[in-house]
């Protein structure tokens, strides 16, 4: 199931050709419009909308996807301290117990950020990574920051047995985007 969040021009109408093409290759599709675009209310603050996706997540979640069938997470990873601490704090949310065990990978790491172009790429590399069965591990990793407490994938990369991810981007344009993906 892709999880789908329209970029800042044009509204999910002017999409129809894209859902019809992912409906074509047997992609089901569950999509939604920011605050205040496509006929619905309120602003589309960063807040407001990692909480739609968090929503929306969960909703997914209660229809029978578990954190726990999450084989990994490409994280946004942005490399700055309060959003790496923000992220990691919204995936402990999602994840519970299990966002300790997860391994996580920021693709940012190899090419840096393009802001809206950077979650086609990294979705990309989370394909790859399905099909190759081998995790990229996320470059220049250290010194684990205390707050952020996860499963960062580091020294090295590693192989894949789960072949179920989910892909975290947003743009400093404040749209956000989880897309969940599985090798069959």
């Amino acid at each position: 199931t892709i999880v789908y969040f329209h970029g800042n021009a044009g509204g999910l109408a002017d999409r129809a050709d894209r859902f019809a093409r992912y409906a074509r290759r047997g992609f089901g599709m569950v999509m939604m419009s920011y605050r205040g675009y496509s006929g619905s209310t309120g602003s589309p603050t960063e807040e407001n909308n990692v909480g739609d996706a968090v929503h929306l997540y969960d909703w997914l979640v209660s229809a029978g996807l578990k954190p726990s069938e999450i084989g990994h997470i490409n994280a946004h990873g942005l490399g700055t301290i309060e959003s790496d601490r923000h992220e990691a704090l919204a995936i402990h949310d999602v994840f519970g117990d299990v966002a300790t065990k997860v391994p996580v990978t920021a693709l940012k790491s190899y090419f840096g950020n393009f802001d809206a172009g950077t979650g086609s790429v990294e979705l990309a590399g989370s394909v790859l990574a399905l099909k190759h069965r081998t995790l990229p591990s996320t470059l220049n990793y250290r010194i684990p920051d205390p707050r952020c407490m996860l499963n960062v994938v580091h020294d090295g990369p590693q192989p894949l047995t789960n072949l179920t991810a989910m892909s975290v981007n947003r743009t400093s344009m404040g749209q956000s985007v989880a897309a969940i993906i599985r090798a069959i």
